[in-house]
């Protein structure tokens, strides 16, 4: 089966494509909207090049997004083909979600459910400039500053955002994943990820590693006044895990 990868940044979407990549039988080519910097099929390459297509946006403006799936999906027929749509690129061109609906795809549904380690980590990705980290690279260590007078609200959108990931194309065949699953329990999620797309169970070995490791309360500067901010909030149970 081919498929997309749902997510939003900071869920763990590049560990999951890079893991499945390694599987012989699928061709991952990254984040739809931002195909130079991935590896995408030769044929399907040429053919988006070629029309100067360079960008999601510049696509769905000159041609259907469905013609688009048809090119990608059907470039190597003895593959499961796939890549990353970002939310707020699917909500931002609906006729997306129509033209995923007429496709034979799956959806991987990629969420997070600890919204503030969310936020935290985005926020540490902007001030080191480091959005992943390979295995081998050395860890990325530094702690940030949380703006508390907008915190409740940032969370609440963050939440919606989440909704929206869940809710995406309900008929269309899916898997939900968290990224908690992906760090407590990832050889379990990734073979429930294979059966998923119909391939064969093999050992899975991604390029990306978890980026940040310590605890809130040692990543935020100011955790005592975010511990006050979110304390009697539907928010609090994010600083006890």
């Amino acid at each position: 089966m081919n498929f997309i990868i749902l997510a939003h940044p900071r869920t763990g979407s590049n560990w999951v494509g890079s893991a499945l990549n390694s599987h012989p039988e699928v061709r991952y080519c990254g984040e739809i909207s931002q195909n130079e910097r991935h590896d995408w099929p030769v044929q399907t390459y040429t053919q988006f090049k070629r029309k100067r297509f360079t960008r999601l946006r510049s696509f769905i403006g000159l041609s259907s997004a469905s013609s688009y799936l048809d090119l990608v999906m059907k470039s190597e027929s003895d593959r499961s083909v796939g890549f990353k749509a970002m939310a707020r690129e699917l909500k931002q061109y609906p006729c997306f979600e129509a033209a995923i609906k007429r496709s034979e795809i799956g959806l991987i549904k990629l969420t997070r459910r600890n919204l503030l380690k969310r936020l935290v980590s985005a926020e540490l990705a902007k001030e080191t400039g480091s959005y992943s980290i390979f295995k081998k690279s050395r860890k990325v260590i530094t702690s940030i500053t949380i703006d508390t007078s907008n915190l409740i609200t940032v969370l609440n959108r963050l939440e919606e955002t989440d909704f929206f990931i869940n809710e995406y194309c309900p008929t269309t065949p899916s898997i939900s994943v968290t990224y908690e699953d992906l760090v407590s329990q990832s050889n379990i999620t990734f073979k429930e990820l294979q059966k998923f797309l119909g391939l064969e169970s093999k050992d899975l070995e991604s390029k990306y590693k978890k980026q940040n490791t310590d605890s809130l309360s040692e990543l935020i500067e100011n955790y005592s006044d975010v511990l006050v901010t979110l304390k009697g909030t539907n928010f609090e149970k994010f600083l006890e895990e």
